[in-house]
């Protein structure tokens, strides 16, 4: 089973689909669901297993139903366009790879080739998957982006996925399936949208819960994050401690003037020339947590070692 992983796994890459292997976040909690810490799931052989082993499924059953001339549901992602990986290109230029001016798709799988051991990795996936459009449900088959397959539904979950009970309809009963698929589509892409903001909040909410922990525990407490994003109006970054973004305002950076350089995602300050870019380490302070809005207000912070500095001097 493991070297037809490691097979499909390579027979996957040949075919241009994009290996976003890495380690998951999860907030552990206690038996009344209070947050107690989070924890580091790592991806290993037997998670990539059942995803392989799924993944073929999903296509073989997909082409088989085609062949038989069956209507069925697809599960398709579009091709992005090329202006919306300009915010990744010049993420992961900022972070030190290298893609030349126009990258392909063969450019952007040897990036994540040569990332794959790198701290960098998981901001550099979060950037990427950013950029793409989200999957969904058609009865028109368009082909799946992200896993490089003409053909692919989904079929291996039908206690959870009302399409994938459909498909097994589709392949197992004698009678035809005569609801309109069209509309079941629509409508499973609808509520998978609503369910997807509704765990993210609930996660969202558990991280901010445990941040509030630490505040109450040490409100001085300082945190490195590491900046993934520059707008015109801010940086955005992430707490790796809570796997949390946050923002700060261009207006509250620091005393200084900052002008936004778009081509290089920097903030530069007028008078100090002190740059904020992106996969540039900063570090801040929690200030306030606001859980009706679901939103933490961070302050960047001098590092650690300029107080311990400060306090010698002293």
């Amino acid at each position: 089973m493991v070297r037809l992983c490691h097979l499909l796994k390579q027979k996957r890459f040949e075919r241009g689909s994009i290996d976003f292997a890495m380690p998951d976040h999860v907030v552990i909690v206690d038996k009344e669901g209070r947050p107690q810490k989070m924890e580091r799931v790592e991806y290993d052989i037997t998670h990539q297993m059942i995803e392989e082993f799924m993944l073929k499924a999903n296509e073989l059953v997909a082409i088989h139903l085609s062949r038989l001339g069956k209507e069925l549901i697809f599960r398709i992602h579009e091709q992005p366009s090329n202006e919306s990986f300009q915010d990744f290109y010049a993420f992961a230029r900022s972070l030190g790879f290298h893609l030349p001016p126009q990258p392909t798709h063969r450019d952007i799988q040897k990036l994540f080739q040569e990332a794959k051991d790198s701290p960098l990795q998981p901001q550099l996936s979060v950037s990427f998957i950013r950029s793409m459009r989200l999957a969904a449900y058609s009865s028109e088959n368009i082909g799946h982006y992200g896993l490089a397959l003409e053909h692919y539904c989904h079929f291996t979950s039908p206690i959870r996925r009302y399409t994938d009970l459909i498909t097994q309809r589709l392949l197992f009963e004698e009678e035809p399936v005569t609801e309109n698929l069209e509309e079941i589509a629509a409508a499973a892409s609808e509520r998978e949208r609503i369910s997807f903001r509704a765990e993210k909040s609930v996660v969202l909410l558990k991280k901010l819960r445990l941040a509030e922990t630490y505040f109450q525990e040490d409100p001085d407490r300082i945190y490195t994050a590491l900046i993934t994003r520059v707008k015109p109006f801010a940086f955005f970054f992430e707490v790796s401690e809570f796997d949390l973004e946050g923002s700060i305002h261009v207006s509250e950076i620091g005393r200084d003037y900052y002008e936004y350089n778009g081509p290089k995602m920097l903030f530069r300050g007028t008078r100090t020339g002190k740059i904020y870019a992106t996969g540039q380490q900063i570090h801040v302070k929690l200030e306030q947590i606001t859980f009706v809005m679901q939103q933490a207000k961070w302050v960047l912070v001098p590092p650690p070692s300029t107080y311990a500095k400060k306090g010698a001097k002293r």
